[in-house]
Order: structure tokens, then sequence, then C-alpha cells
């Protein structure tokens, strides 16, 4: 990987287009290889929620070794009185926090999460609070500490931000961590540390350190509700008596849907590219920008349908959300990469990458010899060829199957040993979450799945 498959631009050049990748492992495999091959972060914008958890998928599948970073939608209708998921929420926060400190790596994110105004920069940051084995612990004051992060009190941790207190144990579910913390107290000291499963309560080995995200994207402290409900009442005509997310607001408690109020809880808000390091290749993929403008028209046309509402009142999407035409002026402050599509008139003067779609090697079950289209590729081929199997089970499954036949082989146990080890005109099994295969030009690698053996 590393002769570098995507062209530099070209001097004063604001946009290179590039033909569109075949499929996302394709992509993958490209933004990997340009992090490889630059210092800068690379940051993928695709066209929907679904293309980015694709995205993110095939980047671990193919083991980097790089920060793989991404920022995800809160995948809920704007203006709806649901809040996202408390895990979306830990992964943004977390992205958030990390993103500053992140110089060469790769950042996926939907093109509607790129469009949203978010927290402040610094306010994150300045929202870290600092767990270590033998530090003063006031089991009181920091539970309303907690409280003020957006954790929740609940009788069992078992979601991101959930919080409970069984005498001198605080169990909580941080942002950002893949287990709940355990926190034992000796009195007013923090005795240990330890992350724990919530379906067992076994607890890990302990820890001496731990870095504490709030658990919201905005402040829920006494004054920063204060803003908010002054915000309110300067800008609707309400009654404080009777409207609902006032009197939320007022006993520091976040109603389903308060994140679309969040620029309230602010002096100011920002937008994602401004957490971005100085360096940063910016790639789009095709109707990116296409599925911003329907973004906006939707979101508009929803807020003529709830604006009337006094008792719910709602914020403009122009308070809410970046417009497609500021989305516009951000890019064009730097060069990008603009993938498109045949689709495009003129898709023949973009510039391709040498990588394409995978080779078909159907298994004909039917034929004295259903591995003949297979063999025939492998022993012409002269790269590495890789078989990426779901899961162990397939891999044993496929083994087996070969055995029967003239195709040579080799197993192994990851990706990483299946690409370096790799052996021309041999099979090198493997297992890995790769959506889907594809070809390298140069150096020469297949990569199968099987789905081009079983389609």
């Amino acid at each position: 990987m590393n002769e570098p498959l995507i062209p530099a631009p070209k001097p004063k050049q604001l946009v290179t287009f590039l033909k569109a990748m075949p499929n996302t492992s394709a992509l993958a495999y490209a933004v990997i290889n340009a992090a490889h091959t630059t210092d800068k972060l690379q940051l993928v914008i695709t066209q929907d929620s679904f293309s980015a958890q694709q995205l993110e998928q095939d980047l671990h599948a193919l083991k980097p070794e790089l920060a793989i970073l991404h920022f995800p939608d809160w995948e809920t209708l704007c203006y709806d009185q649901f809040s996202p998921h408390p895990d979306l929420i830990s992964q943004r926060i977390d992205c958030l926090f990390n993103l500053p400190r992140t110089e060469q790596g790769i950042l996926v994110v939907p093109i509607t999460s790129l469009m949203q105004r978010i927290t402040p920069t610094n306010w994150i940051a300045g929202h870290v609070l600092d767990l270590r084995v033998g530090q003063k612990f006031d089991l009181g004051l920091e539970r309303l500490q907690l409280q003020r992060f957006g954790y929740r009190h609940v009788p069992q941790v078992m979601d991101c931000g959930d919080f409970s207190i069984r005498g001198a144990i605080l169990d909580l579910y941080p942002s950002g961590a893949k287990m709940p913390l355990r926190i034992e107290l000796m009195d007013d000291e923090i005795d240990s540390l330890r992350m724990f499963d919530p379906e067992t309560q076994r607890s890990e080995a302990s820890q001496d350190y731990f870095k504490l995200l709030p658990a919201r994207e905005f402040p829920l402290d006494a004054q920063s509700c204060k803003l908010a409900r002054e915000q309110l009442l300067d800008r609707f005509d309400i009654n404080p008596r009777t409207c609902g997310l006032y009197a939320d607001l007022k006993e520091g408690v976040a109603p389903a849907g308060i994140e679309y109020y969040l620029p309230l809880f602010f002096e100011q808000t920002s937008n994602l590219l401004d957490y971005l390091p100085a360096q940063v290749n910016v790639f789009l993929t095709p109707k990116a920008l296409v599925a911003a403008e329907t973004f906006w028209q939707q979101t508009a046309e929803r807020y003529e349908q709830r604006r009337h509402d006094r008792d719910r009142p709602i914020l403009p999407p122009s308070e809410l959300f970046y417009s497609p035409e500021q989305m516009r002026a951000r890019f064009n402050q730097q060069h990008r990469y603009e993938f498109i599509d045949s689709e495009r008139s003129d898709f023949d003067k973009a510039t391709s990458i040498a990588v394409n779609a995978a080779f078909n090697c159907f298994w004909q079950d039917k034929s004295a010899q259903p591995e003949s289209a297979l063999l025939e590729f492998v022993q012409h081929y002269q790269g590495k060829i890789i078989l990426v199997a779901d899961s162990p089970g397939r891999r044993e499954a496929l083994k087996e199957l070969f055995k029967h036949t003239e195709l040579a082989f080799d197993s192994f146990n990851d990706w990483t040993s299946a690409l370096s080890e790799a052996k021309p005109h041999h099979i090198a099994i493997t297992t890995s979450e790769l959506s889907d295969g594809f070809t390298v030009l140069q150096p020469a690698i297949a990569v199968l799945t099987e789905r081009q053996l079983f389609p």
C-alpha cells in the first residue's frame, strides 16, 4: 500500500474529480492508502448513514493500524420528540473529543451530520472529569456533577450515559467506552477503577486512571439551562407555566428531542469542520451534495408543518444546520476530491483510481468441475489472491470444499497475515467483515468474498 493511488492535486486546483469506486470496500482500501501515503487526516463524506456505517465496517476490516473515527447522524427525523440512541451520542462525543488530537487517520461522516451546528470546539475538552485511584471523591457532589454532565441515574447500568449508586460503589457507562466503569470507594477516596460486563457484572483488571467524557452534547448545569430558558422566552411567544419544554429546563431535565434545541445552550455553535486539523484530505462520495439539497428541503418542509405549535416551539433550519450553499462555501476554502458516477456528463474526464471491482468466479454446483472458473483465475492471475469468509466457521467450510478440488490454498487467522503471506497461484483464505471484493492493479491483489463465488 506504499504507492499512492490518489493523485496529488494540481497547484491552485480546488476540485479533483475521481471516478466512483465500485463499492465501499474498494473505497476503504483507497482511503487507507491515502492515509498511509500522506501526513493528513482523511475526511470521507458519504450521502447517508448507511453508507457511512458500511464504510466504517470495511475500514476496520482492512486493519489499517490508523485511527478510524465516525461522527454518526442522530438517526432521528428533525423536530421529532425522540432523542438519539445513547450509543450514537456516546460515539459522537468520543469523536469530538479525539478529533483535535488526530493528525493522521480517517474520519467518516454522513453529509447530514456535517451540516449540523454542534457543540463549540472547546466545550467537550473543558468538561472532562479525570478520575484517579487515591483521589478524594465526594459521592454526593459527584452525583450532581454526573447529572450536570448529562448522565442518567438508573437502578442498573446498561446503556451509555447511565449511572447507579450502591453503597460505596458507583457504576457508570462513560461516553466513548465499550464497557461500564465501576468506581469502588474507601471512605472518601477512590479505591479502584474497573471496567465490567453489565450482563455478568464481572470486573476486569483494575486501572489507575480514567478520563470521563460528558454524556450529552450540551450542558445541563443551572447556568446553561437558565440561558436556554431565557432564549426560549426571548424567541417565542410561550407561557412558561404551560410550556413543558420550559418546565423541564427549569428542573434541569433533558426532555426527549432536546437535541434540536442545542443552540439555545450556547452563545455560539460550531461545525464539525472547525474541529479538524489544518491538513485534511476531503473526499465527497457520489450524491453527497445531492443528499444535502434533499435533506435541506425536507427539513424546511417539516419546519413549516410544525412551526405553529405554541406548546412546542421549534428553531428554524438555519439555526440548526448549515445550508448546502454554506457547506459548498466551506468546501471551497481548500482542495477536495469529489467522486462522480457514470451518470455525470463529465465522468469520462474524471481520474480513475487503480482499484476495480472483483472478478466473479462463480461456483458451478451442477458442473463436473464446479471450481473451474475459480481454478482458471487462480492459475492465470499473477498477484495475491485473498478469499474472505464471514466467520471462522465459514472459513473451515470453504477449506473443506476446496479439499476435493485442484485448488491450492492456505489458511490464515486474520486479514493482515493473509495480505502479507499470500503466495501467487494460491488462495489465502481468511476471515473479515469486508462487505465486497475488489482488485488492486499495483501491487496486484485480488480480494474475493463469498458473493464472488456464490451469488
